[in-house]
């Protein structure tokens, strides 16, 4: 992470409860609505997985498992 974001606090609202990947995950959730094939379903997960694992690199807490209302502590 870029360290002149070091001290940014973020906040991220959601009217959801799904994780970003996986079998509930907003890509298989939310794409048929959008018109998302099967196969683009899996592709956009593994797109959102990998934006997670990095992001997880960059701040040290996983995303997969957050809760809508908690937030992300900088550790």
């Amino acid at each position: 992470m870029d360290n002149c974001l070091s001290d940014t606090k973020v906040l991220v609202a959601s009217d959801v409860k799904n994780p970003l990947c996986g079998p509930k995950g907003a890509s298989r959730i939310y794409g048929p609505q959008k018109g998302a094939t099967p196969e683009v379903i899996e592709e956009l997960d593994k797109s959102v997985s990998n934006k997670v694992s990095l992001i997880k690199n960059s701040i040290k807490q996983s995303m997969r498992a957050i809760k809508t209302g908690k937030e992300l502590k900088k550790k």
